[in-house]
């Protein structure tokens, strides 16, 4: 009876985990979760700029201004810096998702021109 070599089944071991390694980096090596869990909480302008547009919504750094200025857009600030909340921001990206199935806020809007046109002039609601 012959004994199984160990430095045999320690080299197929090693010859697996290096392909897996090499799997891992081709296809990236951790998953969106992961990412996230690694990213600071708070975020700069540049690295806000650079969440957002990660998250769909493309803007620029002074557009990001802009909206700060009108408090459109949730930030708070660090001495007299600006900053930005990872989760807020998503959430805020998310609330901006406007539903094209959802028409009616259009109805209303298309009632109320028909409404003033059989009128015959402008009228607010």
């Amino acid at each position: 009876m012959q004994i199984p070599n160990p430095f045999e089944e320690i080299a197929s071991r090693l010859n697996r985990i290096e392909l897996f390694l090499l799997d891992l980096k081709r296809v990236g090596t951790l998953s969106p979760q992961q990412n996230v869990a690694e990213q600071p909480e708070r975020l700069n302008v540049a690295s806000a700029v650079a969440h957002l547009k990660e998250q769909g919504y493309t803007i620029t750094r002074s557009q990001l201004y802009k909206l700060t200025a009108q408090n459109k857009i949730p930030y708070f600030k660090l001495n007299t810096r600006l900053a930005f909340s990872r989760k807020e921001l998503t959430k805020w990206v998310e609330s901006q998702i406007v539903n094209p199935n959802d028409t009616s806020e259009n109805d209303l809007a298309l009632a109320r021109s028909a409404r003033r046109k059989k009128k015959g002039g402008k009228q607010y609601a």
